[in-house]
């Protein structure tokens, strides 16, 4: 529910850099990594000074990256 309400946020204001950053968090938190990468991607392209946004683009790449 809270990915739909963030999705519908994004879909009314594509600057919504929050919003990107938070579906991002969710998909990181259900293991989809890759979803989020891309959504902290576009958070931290609509506000690329954010540190929490870059923190968190980082994480979730580094996790990418490790073996599964």
């Amino acid at each position: 529910l809270a990915v739909q309400h963030f999705q519908r946020a994004v879909q009314i204001d594509p600057t919504n850099a929050d919003a990107f950053n938070n579906l991002g968090t969710m998909f990181a938190r259900g293991g989809q990594l890759e979803k989020a990468v891309e959504y902290f991607r576009e958070a931290l392209r609509l506000d690329p000074n954010n540190r929490e946004f870059k923190r968190n683009y980082q994480q979730a790449e580094q996790l990418l990256k490790q073996p599964r």
